[in-house]
């Protein structure tokens, strides 16, 4: 069952959930699972809790791109352990691209930008581009779609169609499409 709470008060939502933990939804031995929006918040939780109740266990705290995933692989069949689409594995992916000098020489911003860039320039960008990529997958689908049909007036589209046409295709848009449908 989802449960959504809203309060400008973080205190308050703290206690609603300490309420709300003291019934278990299902069996005790299944941990209640969270979702949050960053680690920091977790940590207060997690502290709040056991200073409120005497105990914080059994709890998984999920950042909503994990949730989302974990919705995915108990829904739909075949979802991957890992998303191939998240900043840190992206990154991973980019920065084959941004070492070869045929694909950076195709694209004048990107091949200013690397002019005499070292490793560690070359990491950098592959790092924000994986966090970029993933934000566009969330905030701007209907640019990763254009992409994907071909439609890259610029290096950032021509570096996403070269991630889709290497490895796993199935970012998030695909098994929210799926999961839609099995809905």
């Amino acid at each position: 069952m989802l449960s959504i709470y809203h309060s400008n008060r973080l205190e308050d939502l703290a206690d609603k959930l300490a309420a709300n933990l003291k019934q278990p939804k299902e069996s005790v031995l299944a941990p209640e699972i969270i979702a949050v929006p960053g680690t920091a918040i977790s940590e207060w939780l997690t502290i709040h809790l056991a200073a409120t109740t005497g105990i914080s266990a059994n709890i998984r705290w999920l950042l909503p791109a994990r949730l989302l995933w974990q919705i995915f692989r108990d829904t739909l069949d075949e979802v991957p352990d890992a998303n191939a689409f998240s900043a840190d594995v992206l990154a991973w992916r980019v920065l084959p691209a941004l070492e070869e000098e045929a694909f950076v020489s195709r694209h004048s911003a990107l091949s200013r930008y690397l002019q005499d860039s070292g490793e560690l320039q070359r990491w950098q960008l592959a790092r924000q581009m994986g966090r970029l990529y993933e934000q566009y997958l969330v905030f701007r689908p209907d640019w990763i779609l254009d992409w994907e049909r071909g439609e890259a007036a610029h290096w950032q589209g021509a570096l996403w169609q070269r991630l889709i046409s290497e490895g796993d295709t199935r970012h998030w848009l695909r098994w929210r499409d799926a999961l839609f449908e099995r809905l």
